[in-house]
């Protein structure tokens, strides 16, 4: 389908931005995506915010405009706010202006819990309306300005069939007898505080299992200098050196520029900018302490036998139902129960106090799971 849709409104000062905001303030539904720069920026931030009404749609410029006055919009519990894939838009909208969310519908979320085979927004929009979107601008720079208008376009395209394609969902989600269960998911997300960025250490990057345990410690003065290096040029790290280029350097320890070069680790730019810097490095980290491990504390028997139970359990009647296994029951709700030195209906239900869905339909499961018989006296 090749529809000519009405030009977005382009939102880069105050007073477009008040006059936004005064409409979206009177609607019962919006649109929201965002687009961030992580692929290009050592400090991600958001650098366009979409909102759609059912009848315009807007492309907010935050790198110029203030947009913290979109908390009220989008703590309003009066005001519906739809998102595909909201987890990240989220994460990202907390960290960089601290909003609080309510009221939120995930059409991706709603789609797995319908057993949507597809579930990208692209597909989704190309079974329900016929529309093609032009995936070219996944990854780019929107920190860029000006932003192209091809990249404006493929933005608005986030959100303007959200609002209809949310009606679709909601209409499947009733007659599936599924609404409770999505806006049980809605409230949790939209509550969630998302997981902030950590900063790697020797121990998470990809190839390290080849290493002796003391050139551990050249691979981690690596690591911290590649990061140092990320912070300063504002670039994400894989863009400075790969982590196949630190494991490299760290398994040969080259001591001169003719080894390093001959190591194959780094590119003749990489050479130039940071050859020197990078033998020092490895010279001075040689004589450093092998890098502990991040302390886990090693659960009780009990709970890894509770634990695995439940994992088994929620697999099974994942498999059972056709669905996702944390649709079934949440990862945090799993070891939240597994860590219970009593499971009783009471305790289940303190746990279980942010999915009363599911604590109404398997609570009599898990009771008779982990007890080994079924308890009586559950509401």
């Amino acid at each position: 389908m090749d529809v000519m849709l009405p030009a977005p409104v382009w939102v880069s000062t105050t007073a477009d931005f008040q006059a936004m905001l005064d409409e979206l303030m009177c609607s019962s539904i919006v649109a929201v995506d965002t687009e961030s720069n992580s692929l290009f920026a050592y400090h991600e931030r958001v650098c366009l915010v979409q909102v759609s009404t059912q009848r315009t749609d807007y492309l907010v410029d935050p790198l110029v405009v203030d947009i913290k006055a979109l908390d009220v919009l989008f703590d309003s519990p009066k005001i519906e706010k739809v998102f595909h894939a909201a987890e990240y838009d989220i994460i990202c909208l907390r960290r960089d202006y601290h909003f609080n969310f309510s009221n939120i519908f995930d059409t991706m979320i709603a789609s797995r819990l319908l057993k949507k085979v597809a579930l990208g927004l692209g597909t989704c929009l190309e079974e329900e309306f016929g529309v093609i979107v032009d995936k070219r601008h996944q990854r780019a720079d929107w920190g860029e300005r000006p932003i192209k208008p091809s990249m404006l376009e493929y933005a608005r395209m986030d959100t303007h069939y959200l609002i209809p394609l949310r009606g679709l969902r909601a209409a499947e989600l009733n007659a599936a007898g599924l609404w409770d269960l999505a806006q049980e998911d809605f409230r949790r997300l939209a509550e969630s505080n998302g997981t902030a960025p950590v900063r790697p250490d020797c121990w998470s990057v990809a190839g390290k299992d080849k290493l002796e345990p003391q050139k551990m410690a050249v691979l981690q003065g690596l690591v911290e200098y590649r990061e140092r290096v990320a912070k300063l040029l504002d670039r994400p790290v894989f863009k400075v050196m790969s982590d196949q280029c630190l494991v490299t350097m760290a398994c040969e320890l080259p001591a001169n520029r003719s080894q390093l070069e001959k190591s194959g680790a780094l590119s003749e730019k990489q050479m130039h900018r940071y050859g020197h810097d990078l033998l020092t490095v490895i010279r001075q980290s040689s004589n450093h302490p092998v890098p502990k491990r991040k302390s886990n504390h090693r659960p009780s028997e009990e709970y890894l036998k509770r634990y695995e139970k439940l994992k088994r359990w929620r697999v099974e009647k994942a498999t059972e139902l056709g669905l996702e296994s944390d649709v079934i029951l949440p990862k945090d709700i799993l070891r939240g129960i597994a860590d219970l030195h009593e499971v009783t209906p009471a305790t289940l239900r303190e746990v279980m106090q942010s999915t009363p869905w599911r604590y109404k339909k398997y609570s009599a499961m898990i009771l008779k799971l982990l007890n080994g018989e079924t308890q009586k006296g559950m509401k």
